[in-house]
């Protein structure tokens, strides 16, 4: 069917406006962030007579729709779903990892057979997919209207409704002032029978006509249903949507001259992999580009989910991207959650978690136990950031967050999507060669190309945040392709670790570099985000888009969920900024210990996991040139990672974890986040760390029995005495105390009688 021209449709749409006296401004009032789709928050002045909504029900994103360009997508069966050569696995099937239950999917473990094929059906009384795909973003998961769109249960008669669907509204009386002061009408686009069919409208009519359906509280939670109008298309019309979506995805916007790469990565694979509707894919994208734009784009979208075998996408309000072991530990508090991660290790076996270490041996058993951890499988308490927040989810309220982590508060910077476009039009121009490049084979070289080609600099800490973006892009590429957990990633050759990074510290672990530039940020900042450039500010875009502009809490939500998921793909994190190598343990375990209630036994696997993974290493490769702290002394030069260097004590582990700063002033963090919620919390510290301190002070002894010499007697010594002021802890001596008293005075005895082949 032809699109009406935007002649016919605005006159449709001025007597429209006047039938049924609606608006339906489907406007994103938002710049490039915080948000899904094009960026940008719904967020801005809102002028004219717009209607307040009603009772808000808040919408869980919204499904997709069929495709809306001039290539309309026929019902034939395609033959194939993917281009010959990129055919992904098949959902059900995992590459280099554990197989997932029957009856999930790859993407999410979200059982799909629980999402009717046939999208105008319900589902335990939640509204029909096709109406969460294009319509509850903004009118509601129930259809009661949210801040100023609608409600839609008042009435109507099915020719308004169809005639407010098909030919779409651009209001005359609302306006909206997006993030970058730009002024736009309120619009509700236009949804042809290609999008949108006839029975699919009536569908929505009949939803909306009808009181809502009271869920049985007996059946189980109403799944996240999407409607799959391309699990009818053939191969050529998925790549033919494809081809024309990244022309789209290109295109400088009319409202504000940014297109959606400036933002985004190379494709919109983050909003195929996760389940952005079309209707928030159009609330968010019209404050920056027009209705035939933002069409191919959707259309792109469901290509890409088609190309992946995508079938069961979740809902953008609750999912954490790359969440390791899929999913946080249960708990209403970090200290609920410390605890289970507690319970979680004790429950594996590990030794670190058993009786008392009081052999060489035993703390040989526990170090290979601890080096053999695969991060991306286990689950912590730490929530990671969403992908996109938006306040505009907030409706209109600002809930409370005792837990800062798990929270509900969507008007926040801690997400994915920077607040400001990254790439300039004549970047961009030079940028995408590369990028088509990577879509053409998505490896891990082809990302490393785009990483070495993006813009950074040491002034804009969002520029991390984009290069994350473009690291995100193939994981998720990864993750649909059969990995779930991406605990089997293919690694850098010459490395140990599955993430693009080089030998001359250029390419780097962007993803642990956003927390530790929000960690700076949160040291050098007063209590409200200040706009501005460089390391201690936000982009104007930002402010708007905030619930509560508390710089404390914005960055907290921020630092450690960025800093774990950065360890879990690589946990030596030593493929990071030279002034973070060695701060590396330091500010992590710090903000562990102060962050939202304080995560201790989190604290204590961090050193332990990070000392012998930076083991791990050896002497070669090393993860880049050793030119830094603590690969460098100021008096005694360059030096390997071995064994002898540890036992020197210029690897920070353990100094940070007892103290707060890496001098010789010690300020117990160890013992002053002490759990004191409850005994059982408390003693899987106790147990956990004592049991550290024992692996370590038994592997020196055992070196040194095998080795008798040193590096630096006086720091090693002091290692030795934050090891004792734990273990002197009475709760540790009554289990231990006799073997633990020689245990330290046998490592000082060899440590006095060895061979001094370092500083003194």
């Amino acid at each position: 069917m032809m699109k009406p021209t935007n002649a016919m449709r605005l006159l449709s749409q001025a007597a429209l406006a006047a039938a049924i006296a609606i608006v339906f401004p489907a406007v994103l009032a938002m710049g490039c962030s915080s948000g899904a789709v094009g960026g940008g928050q719904t967020v801005g002045t809102v002028t004219g007579n717009s209607p307040n909504g009603g009772g808000a029900a808040q919408s869980n994103g919204s499904p997709g729709g069929a495709s809306n360009n001039a290539t309309g997508m026929p019902t034939a069966a395609p033959a194939s779903t993917s281009p010959a050569g990129t055919m992904p696995a098949p959902a059900g099937t995992t590459t280099g990892t554990s197989a997932l239950p029957p009856g999930t999917t790859t993407t999410t473990g979200t059982a799909a057979a629980a999402c009717p094929t046939d999208s105008t059906l319900s589902v335990n009384g939640a509204a029909p997919a096709i109406f969460i795909t294009e319509c509850s973003s903004c009118h509601g998961a129930t259809a009661n209207g949210r801040q100023y769109y609608p409600p839609l249960r008042t009435g109507y008669t099915f020719a308004q409704v169809q005639a407010a669907v098909r030919g779409g509204i651009i209001s005359t009386k609302t306006t909206i002032t997006t993030a970058q002061g730009k002024m736009i009408q309120a619009q509700m686009p236009a949804f042809l029978p290609t999008r949108v069919s006839d029975a699919e409208l009536m569908a929505i009519f009949t939803y909306i006509s009808q009181p809502p359906t009271v869920p049985d509280p007996n059946a189980a939670p109403a799944p996240y249903c999407l409607a799959r109008p391309e699990a009818t298309w053939t191969a050529d019309q998925i790549q033919t949507a494809i081809q024309n979506g990244i022309t789209a995805w290109r295109t400088p916007g009319t409202v504000d001259g940014n297109a959606c790469a400036f933002c985004h990565a190379a494709d919109p694979m983050d909003l195929a992999f996760i389940g952005y509707t079309d209707s928030q894919i159009y609330r968010r994208s019209f404050s920056h580009i027009g209705q035939p734009t933002v069409d191919a784009i959707i259309d792109m979208v469901h290509a890409l989910r088609a190309k992946y075998n995508i079938t069961a996408p979740p809902d953008p309000l609750t999912y954490r991207p790359f969440q390791p072991g899929g999913d946080v530990l249960a708990g209403n508090s970090s200290q609920e959650r410390d605890q289970a991660f507690g319970q979680e290790l004790s429950d594996m076996g590990l030794t670190l978690m058993g009786a008392p270490i009081n052999s060489v041996a035993t703390a040989q058993k526990a170090w290979q136990e601890l080096a053999a951890i695969n991060l991306r499988q286990l689950k912590v308490g730490v929530p990671l950031n969403k992908y996109t927040e938006d306040i505009f989810n907030n409706d209109g309220v600002i809930p409370p967050c005792p837990d800062l982590h798990q929270c509900d508060d969507h008007g926040t910077i801690a997400d994915w999507i920077t607040d400001a476009p990254v790439l300039t039009p004549d970047a961009a121009t030079a940028f995408y060669p590369i990028q088509d490049a990577y879509l053409a084979n998505p490896t891990l070289d082809n990302l490393v190309a785009i990483l070495r080609a993006g813009p950074r600099d040491n002034t804009s800490w969002f520029k991390n945040k984009y290069l994350s973006v473009q690291i995100a892009n193939y994981l998720f590429r990864q993750q649909a392709m059969g990995m779930p957990l991406l605990d089997s990633l293919p690694t850098t050759p010459g490395f140990s670790v599955p993430l693009p990074v080089d030998n001359m510290g250029y390419i780097l672990n962007s993803i642990w570099m956003v927390g530790a530039n929000q960690r700076d940020f949160i040291h050098n900042d007063g209590p409200t985000l200040t706009v501005g450039a460089g390391k201690f500010n936000v982009p104007a875009d930002t402010i708007p888009g905030l619930a509560v502009n508390n710089a404390n809490d914005q960055l907290t939500r921020i630092i450690v969920p960025w800093f774990w998921l950065g360890f879990s793909l690589d946990p030596s994190t030593l493929n990071v900024e030279a002034d973070y190598v060695a701060e590396g343990d330091e500010y992590f375990t710090q903000e562990t210990f102060l962050d939202n209630g304080s995560y201790p036994i989190h604290g204590a696997f961090i050193v332990s996991k990070r000392t012998v993974s930076v083991l791990g290493y050896g002497t070669t490769p090393l993860p880049r040139s050793p030119d830094v702290f603590p690969f460098s002394h100021p008096d005694l030069g360059k030096f390997p990672v071995t064994p002898l260097v540890m036992r020197a004590g210029y690897f920070p582990e353990l100094t940070n974890f007892a103290e707060q700063k890496n001098f010789n002033v010690i300020n117990n963090y160890q013992i002053m986040y002490m759990p004191s919620d409850n005994a059982t919390h408390k003693t899987l510290y106790e147990t956990y760390t004592a049991n550290m301190y024992r692996m370590f002070l038994w592997t020196l002894v055992g070196e040194l029995q095998t080795t008798p010499s040193i590096w630096n007697p006086t720091i090693l010594k002091g290692k030795i005495a934050k090891a004792q002021i734990f273990l002197t802890l009475p709760d540790v001596v009554a289990a231990n105390g006799p073997q633990d008293a020689a245990l330290i005075a046998q490592a000082n005895q060899l440590v006095a009688s060895a061979t001094v082949n370092g500083g003194n």
